[in-house]
């Protein structure tokens, strides 16, 4: 299974991020690049417009330049590449704080390419965000060596049906959890892992620290 790490411009505590080195390629979105060297990568790929950073005078990455005015961001054109190139496990570093509209933006990307993929992350300084759709998961406490606190479950559909949540300090059971609702918000996985299960609909899953 081919693994590809996605770097963006923006990312909120870029320096707690950790254990990001077992993947078999790295792309940059636009200044991207920039945090990748901070953190010890270095991008096989980089993509963008460059209105929020400059082309790299010296790199041996690809470089592939895009217009300005366009219909989609550099974040999704990445993620695009990553999956024509073969990868099926793919996590963005970044995308998540910052700019509202970028957020909801991700969030559309998240849900739109899921599914073509094993797994599909996006993760910054804080979070760890991810979709499922219906079955049953085992879901860690600890992701490429951060261990998060909060587990949070949002209701992606207008209706989340016979959720279940087992090994959590507020567990559930067959619960229909609508799209309208804070309750899934701030339950704490109790030992290393959880159990988690539905039916029916799309949910997010956000592991966090304060």
């Amino acid at each position: 299974m081919k693994k590809t790490i996605i770097v963006t411009a923006y990312i909120d505590r870029l320096s707690t991020i950790k254990g990001l080195h077992n993947f078999d390629s790295c792309i940059a979105a636009d200044g991207g690049y920039l945090n990748a060297n901070k953190i010890g990568l270095a991008p096989d790929v980089i993509i963008g417009d460059f209105d929020s950073s400059q082309l790299p005078k010296k790199s041996n990455a690809e470089i592939l330049a895009l217009p300005m005015e366009k219909d989609f961001t550099d974040t999704e054109a990445a993620l695009d590449l990553a999956i024509k190139r073969g990868s099926e496990h793919v996590v963005i570093i970044g995308g998540l704080g910052r700019r509202f509209d970028h957020t909801l933006a991700n969030l559309g990307i998240l849900a739109k390419y899921y599914k073509k993929l094993s797994h599909l992350a996006f993760m910054d300084g804080y979070n760890y965000v991810y979709m499922l759709s219906p079955g049953s998961y085992r879901l860690q406490k600890k992701i490429y060596g951060t261990e998060y606190k909060y587990l949070g479950v949002s209701s992606y559909s207008d209706y989340c049906k016979n959720l279940s949540i087992k090994g959590c300090k507020y567990p559930l059971e067959d619960y229909t959890l609508p799209k309208v609702t804070s309750l899934g918000a701030s339950n704490e996985i109790i030992s290393y892992d959880a159990e988690i299960s539905f039916s029916k609909g799309e949910i997010i899953i956000t592991h966090s620290n304060d």
